[in-house]
């Protein structure tokens, strides 16, 4: 029973680290509506992201192999989707990290194999937001955490002070990953096998005979 306890602690341990990596990876996304203004700002781990579409990590020992996979990834945001009330906004792309910007923070710091950039994409509503604002990206970046902006604005005269409401916060509301969770299943399945395999064997030394 000793043992058992410590190989379940074991594995509890490994894929509480298993999660909290992955946790750590998931890209942040900010959208902001201002007035007929959008902006949707990215802060994305870009060698999970470009390895999420290809299958492999950016080839950072070989600049010249390195822009063809960033254009993969700029074109991988076409698939990011923006509605406000129901009608698409069109997106346009205004700040990507160029590979010479990876290559020098690479460089500097050091390839650790997650390098996070800022990615900005801007848009403009043709009438005034009304209804429900809704914002998909891509599945290749895996999860993400979406927050929403909407920054009051106040004409202000000479000598005056601009009051604003200050909303009660409220929990983060966590929508489920169908990946993620699969993945921590498969994970789980194999740590509760391998423990009974174990177990058995060593109750019963002639099995793994």
């Amino acid at each position: 029973m000793k043992k058992m306890r410590v190989l379940t602690l074991i594995i509890t341990a490994f894929v509480s680290r298993q999660a909290l990596a992955h946790e750590a990876e998931e890209a942040s996304v900010g959208l902001t509506l201002r007035d007929k203004a959008v902006e949707v700002r990215l802060n994305i781990d870009v060698d999970s992201w470009v390895e999420g579409i290809t299958g492999l990590p950016l080839p950072m020992e070989h600049p010249e192999a390195l822009e063809p996979m960033l254009l993969i990834a700029r074109n991988n945001l076409q698939q990011m989707v923006l509605t406000v009330g129901g009608k698409k906004v069109d997106l346009v792309l205004v700040q990507f990290p160029a590979a010479e910007e990876l290559i020098h923070e690479a460089e500097d710091h050091g390839h650790s194999g997650h390098m996070r950039s800022t990615v900005i994409l801007k848009g403009t509503l043709t009438t005034p937001a009304q209804g429900e604002v809704a914002l998909s990206a891509p599945k290749e970046m895996g999860p993400v955490i979406m927050s929403f902006y909407q920054p009051k604005t106040l004409w202000v005269p000479a000598a005056s002070k601009a009051h604003f409401k200050v909303d009660a916060p409220r929990a983060a509301k966590k929508i489920p990953e169908s990946r993620s969770f699969w993945i921590w299943c498969m994970g789980m399945t194999f740590a509760v096998l391998s423990l009974g395999i174990w177990y058995k064997t060593s109750r019963n030394p002639q099995v793994a005979a």
